[in-house]
């Protein structure tokens, strides 16, 4: 062979040697690039993330749709996208803070995360910036007041919402058969202690823990049978035994409250509060709804 012919062929060994490394190095890449399930703006969801947060929703909701999830996820990229524009930051030292704050929920997240393939506890920290930031623009964004006409206005408009029923707190014994409870009751009258008798004799297994008391009752919130008894009695008078499908009732009655108006000013407070709270989530969704607007989205999920 002539060295001329040998160099050329050498050459082209190489070449097409670097260019199956790049075609391996392309593959490669390919592989393990992450699968996307939305783009926003430029910025991906990766479906790891999507099933990350999936998973917790499902956890409190069974019936969580996907889409749901990932609609709630592009809510939040839009937020801090738009945070970042109007050049709202965060320190390091801000998310350390959040972190020695809250040492041992962020203990709880590493823990998750240490079970999920290519997520570093970075990736929680990443997540700590990106709260601070939506919250700093909901801040700057969301402002609501609500007058003292808008509360009153909303008060008379809606004054059944502000009807207390009667109710009565009461404790009972529950008993399996009619003669057990004419038993208890035969000691009850003798002077045996009724929280006593609650805890040892009834068959509600929670009696144990709080004496057999129910706690409040209202009008029609139980069975018919009860409420018979219990609304005729007075504070601090026994009743039974009587029937109802869960056994024989002796009952205590510890409270009467009865039916009543609440005032205004009795529920000024936590009337502002409600109405504050609805304001700001309507406020939310209108914010979402203008960045989602106006941003570029792309969905790669059904």
């Amino acid at each position: 062979m002539k060295p001329k012919r040998a160099k050329k062929k050498a050459a082209y060994y190489i070449i097409v040697s670097v260019i199956t490394i790049i075609i391996l190095l392309f593959i490669i890449r390919l592989a393990t690039k992450p699968k996307v399930a939305a783009e926003v703006n430029g910025d991906i969801i990766t479906m790891k993330e999507l099933d990350y947060f999936y998973n917790r929703f499902k956890e409190q909701n069974p019936e969580t749709d996907k889409n749901f999830v990932l609609n709630q996820l592009i809510a939040n990229k839009v937020i801090v996208q738009e945070a970042i524009n109007q050049d709202i930051s965060v320190t390091k030292e801000e998310i350390d803070s959040v972190i020695m704050n809250t040492e041992d929920f962020y203990k709880r997240g590493i823990d998750e995360l240490s079970n999920e393939q290519d997520i570093t506890p970075d990736h929680l920290k990443i997540k700590i910036r990106e709260q601070l930031l939506m919250k700093r623009l909901l801040d700057k964004e969301i402002s609501v007041s609500i007058t003292d006409e808008e509360l009153k206005s909303f008060y008379d408009r809606n004054k059944d919402q502000f009807k207390l029923k009667k109710a009565v707190n009461v404790s009972h014994i529950l008993l399996n058969t009619e003669e057990e409870a004419f038993k208890i009751k035969s000691e009850l009258e003798s002077g045996t202690n009724f929280y006593e008798l609650a805890k040892s004799k009834s068959q509600d297994p929670s009696a144990k823990q709080n004496n057999g008391n129910i706690g409040l009752v209202e009008e029609r919130q139980t069975v018919k049978e009860f409420e018979d008894v219990v609304f005729k009695l007075k504070k601090g008078e026994v009743g039974g035994p009587f029937k109802t499908t869960y056994g024989y009732h002796i009952v205590l009655i510890e409270d009467v409250i009865e039916e009543k108006m609440l005032s205004f000013d009795e529920v000024r407070d936590k009337l502002k509060e409600f109405l504050t709270e609805e304001r700001k989530k309507q406020s939310y969704a209108d914010l979402v709804r203008k960045l989602v607007n106006k941003a570029q989205i792309k969905k790669y999920i059904k």
